[in-house]
């Protein structure tokens, strides 16, 4: 069998030059301002949103409601129907923040209130949220407003609100999050709280685990790991990006180099084609679909009963080094549904399969036949992949 990583032989002069460039774009960041203390607001019952949210939780004890959001879109509206109800406070976390159209939404004065857009004569405060949804409708049907395209789409979610609460799936859940190591390549080797918290729900299933990851990058310790599972019956099934739908070829790169390790340890593995048949389902709209469907989302699913999802992906990078955040929701009925809609988009019309074949090498399997090189990728972009991966930097990517 041939090693694990794909490795490809390098000149020493490659390292020199790459470190040329390190040094060169290098800077260091500047101090940290100095800002005032910031804390949560924890009164819900003072607003109207939380006055709903506390009446609908009363009935499920401990339990939390979890509502699951099939489109980018749909997470859109609703995010914009929640900033429009809030009163008090919006607390926000991102990766990413870019000024493109939805950026500047968020952080336009014109997401909220409604009432600075308004006609004054709509402008009156609510006590209810079932009065705040009436004035909504108002406002939707004043032509005067008509020009606010997005406060528009987010006047259609806020009336769904009231029957989201009632679809509320309650179930036991736990959030877990792991803070960004201050010193990072001096503790590199310990796995965060988000990644020992999974450890412990892979080493406790015991049919088969669902994994959906946008970045897949893995080491030696976790190919031990899948190994011991699939050893005692365990299905493991993972989907990840293809050359062709990855936003960053590095990362690609990164996973590239340990493709192989991944399969050797019986993990089914698939990956998203850019031109996936149900692009148009995930977003709303076929006219977003024109071959760059892309996988952002990191979900695992346990024996159909625990559900995974958060900011964290498979990579060695969110294990050792990143901040991560991850809900765990223990609902057979949720994870069934997610685990349906992961399996399908590991279907052929939507992914290839990835598998080696009786000589070893990789090859690629899907709707259109069996490729034995990255599919519908160019030469430049294979290229450019390849290149990456002569650099063993996986924790980094």
């Amino acid at each position: 069998m041939r090693a694990i990583n794909e490795r490809f032989p390098f000149p020493f002069g490659v390292w020199v030059l790459f470190a040329m460039l390190l040094v060169d774009d290098c800077a260091s960041l500047p101090a940290p301002a100095a800002t005032p203390a910031s804390l949560a607001f924890d009164r819900p019952h003072e607003t109207r949103l939380g006055r709903q949210a506390l009446a609908s939780a009363q009935a499920h004890g401990n339990d939390s409601g979890f509502f699951v959001q099939d489109t980018g879109a749909q997470a859109f509206l609703q995010r914009a129907a929640l900033i429009e109800a809030a009163e008090r406070s919006i607390d926000a976390q991102y990766y990413i923040w870019n000024s493109d159209v939805s950026g500047r939404y968020w952080n336009s004065r014109r997401a909220y209130p409604i009432d600075t857009l308004a006609n004054p004569a709509h402008a009156q405060r609510s006590a209810s949220l079932k009065q705040l949804l009436a004035q909504a409708r108002t406002i939707s049907a004043d032509t005067s407003t008509q020009h606010y395209t997005p406060v528009q789409q987010a006047n259609t979610a806020l009336v769904e609100l009231t029957r989201w609460f009632a679809e509320l799936e309650w179930a036991p859940a736990e959030l877990v999050f792991s803070e960004p190591t201050s010193e990072p390549l001096s503790d590199g080797n310990t796995p965060a709280r988000t990644a020992a918290r999974l450890g412990e729900l892979m080493r406790v299933s015991e049919r088969e685990i669902l994994m959906e990851s946008a970045y897949f990058i893995l080491g030696r310790s976790q190919f031990d790991g899948a190994r011991q599972l699939t050893a005692r019956g365990v299905t493991l099934k993972a989907l990840t990006n293809s050359l062709a739908s990855n936003d960053l070829v590095g990362n690609h790169a990164g996973y590239a180099r340990s493709r192989k390790g991944i399969l050797s340890s019986g993990i089914e593995l698939y990956e998203l084609r850019p031109d996936a048949q149900d692009c148009a389902q995930w977003r709303g709209q076929a006219a977003m679909c024109n071959g760059s469907a892309s996988l952002h989302s990191k979900t695992m699913v346990f024996d159909r009963s625990v559900l995974y999802v958060g900011s964290f992906n498979l990579n060695l990078r969110s294990i050792y080094l990143n901040g991560e955040t991850v809900l765990i929701v223990h609902s057979p009925p949720l994870a069934e549904r997610v685990a349906q809609a992961m399996e399908r988009a590991m279907q052929p019309a939507n992914s290839w399969q990835v598998e080696l074949d009786d000589n070893g090498a990789l090859q690629w399997t899907g709707r259109d036949g069996v490729y034995d090189r990255e599919p519908a990728t160019g030469l430049w972009r294979r290229f450019k992949a390849r290149f990456w991966r002569l650099f063993p930097i996986e924790k980094y990517y």
